[in-house]
């Protein structure tokens, strides 16, 4: 996958930072604190403009690089561009893809290796992630995605954490939160995630593409991940919220970017009689929510559904560049 004196680390992490330098820092910590496992390597794309001191904060990893674009490149982008760099500085046999605002338990990537080990035809492996909340709650335990509205639907999330949860499944939704990538099953060269997708449902479309050329995403409960919450809904509190909810303070943000990435990935997956379908439902389901806005005296999110709906949903290909 690299040359000859590449570092060899059986596994590789990629983390993204954007201003957020310490939930960054303390996920490092989780990783470091791991135990039965060869430390991995992590490769940090920083989308904060130069502006962050994560150089100094992380220098207590041994393994560690940090790479700074010279402008954000979202979340799909900076994991691509930490990609780039590690496969061409590094061999490794899995790439763990994770957000930065998660930690670990001790056992977690020694329970997905095992795991990983123990399944080799399964290409991606997504662990349980649950809430930093007293009780936890599960944030993903496997999930599968809802054509007629381009989101996927998480089994029993919201649900209190028992621990029990330890079956692995065959799932249709792998969250970008957290996944575990098996090098051997795909070409780590080609980008992992769709470069046309800023921010959000890259993981959906993902998932789809996977399906789509036969390979297997699983889930298994065996290891756990804590997710803090939402880092780019980090404005509503610890507490996760619907994203699409009237009180979420970022919500214009996610639907500039929502609408247009789920027509999107109507247009790249499906044809004929199917994509009108589903574009029938999508149309539907963004004017319906768009009468929800307008009900709760959220006019800006009406005329923001209304614009995504002109720009994407009702062209002929939906899919206009940012």
């Amino acid at each position: 996958m690299a040359g000859s004196e590449s570092m060899h680390r059986e596994l590789c992490i990629i983390l993204l930072n954007y201003f957020n330098d310490n939930d960054t820092v303390e996920c490092v910590e989780s990783v470091k604190r791991s135990e039965n496992i060869e430390l991995p390597y992590i490769v940090v794309t920083d989308n904060s403009d130069g502006q962050s001191r994560l150089g100094q904060e992380l220098a207590f990893y041994p393994y560690l690089k940090i790479l700074v674009p010279p402008a954000n490149l979202g979340f799909g982008g900076g994991v691509n561009h930490a990609l780039n760099w590690a496969v061409k500085n590094l061999t490794f046999e899995y790439l763990l893809v994770l957000n930065n605002d998660t930690l670990l338990r001790t056992d977690t990537l020694k329970k997905l290796v095992e795991y990983a080990k123990a399944h080799p035809s399964f290409s991606l492996i997504t662990p349980c992630i649950i809430t930093a909340e007293n009780p936890p709650r599960i944030w993903y335990a496997g999930g599968d995605i809802n054509f007629s509205r381009m989101t996927p639907v998480v089994r029993n999330i919201g649900r209190e954490y028992n621990g029990s949860d330890m079956t692995g499944t065959v799932t249709g939704f792998g969250s970008g939160c957290a996944m575990l990538i098996v090098s051997a099953s795909f070409n780590l060269r080609d980008k992992l995630f769709d470069p046309n997708i800023f921010i959000y449902d890259e993981d959906v479309e993902l998932s789809i593409r996977l399906a789509r050329e036969g390979k297997t995403i699983v889930y298994t409960g065996s290891a756990v991940v804590i997710h803090k919450c939402q880092g780019s809904q980090k404005k509503n509190t610890n507490r996760k919220i619907n994203q699409l909810s009237p009180g979420n303070v970022n919500l214009l943000f996610y639907l500039k970017h929502t609408i247009r990435n789920r027509f999107y990935i109507l247009n790249k997956h499906f044809s004929g009689d199917s994509r009108s379908r589903i574009r029938s439902s999508l149309i539907l389901y963004w004017c319906l929510k768009s009468i929800q806005y307008a009900a709760h005296l959220r006019f800006d999110a009406f005329a923001a559904v209304l614009s995504g709906l002109l720009n994407y949903g009702w062209t002929k290909t939906g899919d206009r560049k940012y």
